[in-house]
């Protein structure tokens, strides 16, 4: 994961949205509906069948990213039939397209293609990527294809407003039109006003200090000296009155050109005493898995980590089935619903939130069978709920660590994260 904004994410769908995807892959492909027995060979059959009826001229190649190994052609986009959408309880209008993916080698020579299949909407930006088609040859050696689909294991995937990927933005865009905008635009405001609300606490906090500031420690016996006066004070001019005390918070607000609102209490963010109120996050676990919170901390290490799942105790209990989740309050979403309690013995799932700094760094470090651990560290805003979740990419040769914030209608977003390191050692260490 580089430091740069996740690209593309998904959602760990609920059953309602995962049984509408696999219903909707299912009925472009079988409008009447597909056959109960062997339904996966048929749906192998019907990919191929759909396929060789697309001609060759129908792939129009896509400009290339700089020294980039990876070429992308699509077809235009149609429109799945009204019929289809209304028997599959969809109530947008859905677009199908093909995506040829080639890989080009060093020496120039391209490589066999494969083809995606994909269904995609403009509003919510969603798409579902409904299988995989390859050029291989047989056991004679002459040309053949393999179709690896599943409609039951399809699922709805969100598109990033800030990246797009390269074979679905030719034609988002197209159809579209200023959806995706309209939706980075909002992404641009949310990351926007987090800032602002993290910088708003930091600055009241900072004012709170400023007017009971932490007394300096006393010798036993000694008489209590008054606080020290924490403003800035201009040197008196000879003749002249000294000049009033000038905020820190104030001078701060007025030098970077900030609203002065900024200043004006919210007891969403810190307390009456001047304290940033903690964020809570949600991390999920299972055998197999581990995870760790790095709170108040931009890398990964420092004074206070929280081992949530992979250790001995937690894999133990995660392979009995006898884990427990661990909850706060936090609302559930989509995410929590999908998850669930976890499987069979010996995968069972568990979550747990805790409380972390607000308008602090955290860092968040999980990993998976099959996936490295992945660090990223996030500022959240203080009162705010998060969920921290892993998952491998569509192409399973890759896996992301999303953070999300929840709303208060428990929808979630996500919000911008940046590859953590790790913590420097202490001098004695090294």
């Amino acid at each position: 994961m580089t430091a740069a904004a996740i690209a593309v994410f998904a959602l760990s769908a609920s059953p309602a949205l995962a049984q509408r995807a696999s219903k909707l892959a299912e009925l472009t492909d079988f409008p009447e509906g597909a056959p109960f027995f062997g339904v996966d060979k048929a749906a192998r059959a019907r990919f191929i069948e759909r396929f060789r009826a697309l001609p060759p001229e129908a792939f129009r190649e896509l400009p290339p990213k700089d020294n980039s190994t990876v070429r992308f052609a699509v077809t235009d986009a149609v429109e799945v039939p009204a019929a289809v959408r209304e028997a599959a309880g969809a109530k947008e209008v859905w677009y199908e397209q093909w995506i040829r993916q080639s890989f080009v080698s060093k020496d120039g020579k391209p490589s066999r293609d494969s083809y995606d299949r994909t269904l995609f909407r403009c509003q919510p930006a969603t798409y579902i990527p409904i299988g995989l088609l390859f050029e291989t040859t047989d056991k004679e050696g002459k040309p053949s294809l393999f179709a690896d689909v599943e409609y039951l294991k399809v699922q709805m995937r969100t598109i990033d407003p800030m990246r797009v990927p390269i074979p679905l933005a030719d034609n988002y865009r197209k159809l579209c039109g200023t959806a995706l905008d309209d939706t980075r635009d909002q992404a641009l405001k949310d990351d926007a006003d987090d800032l602002r609300r993290i910088l708003k606490a930091r600055l009241l906090a900072l004012k709170a200090a400023e007017k009971h500031p932490y007394p300096l420690p006393q010798p036993a016996g000694a008489a209590s000296a008054p606080p020290p006066d924490v403003s800035l004070t201009a040197a008196p001019t000879p003749g002249a009155a000294a000049s009033a005390p000038v905020s820190v918070a104030g001078s701060l607000t007025e030098l970077m050109g900030l609203s002065p609102d900024l200043l004006q209490p919210d007891p969403e963010l810190v307390t009456p005493d001047g304290a940033i109120r903690p964020a809570r996050l949600r991390l999920f676990g299972a055998n197999g898995k581990a995870a760790w919170i790095h709170r108040g901390s931009a890398c990964v290490g420092g004074n206070d980590t929280i081992h949530v799942s992979g250790g001995l105790g937690t894999s133990f209990q995660s392979l009995l089935g006898t884990t427990s989740n661990v909850s706060i309050g936090m609302p559930s979403t989509k995410n929590l619903e999908a998850f669930g309690s976890g499987g069979s013995i010996g995968t069972k799932q568990f979550y747990q939130e805790h409380e972390i700094p607000g308008a602090r760094p955290t860092t968040i470090s999980l990993n998976s069978e099959g996936c490295k651990t992945i660090n990223a560290t996030f500022v959240p805003v203080p009162g705010a709920d998060y969920e921290a979740t892993l998952r491998r990419t569509e192409t399973g040769q890759m896996c992301m660590l999303q953070i999300h914030k929840i709303a208060a209608d428990a929808s979630v977003r996500t919000v911008r994260v940046q590859s953590a390191p790790e913590c420097p050692k202490p001098a004695a260490d090294r």
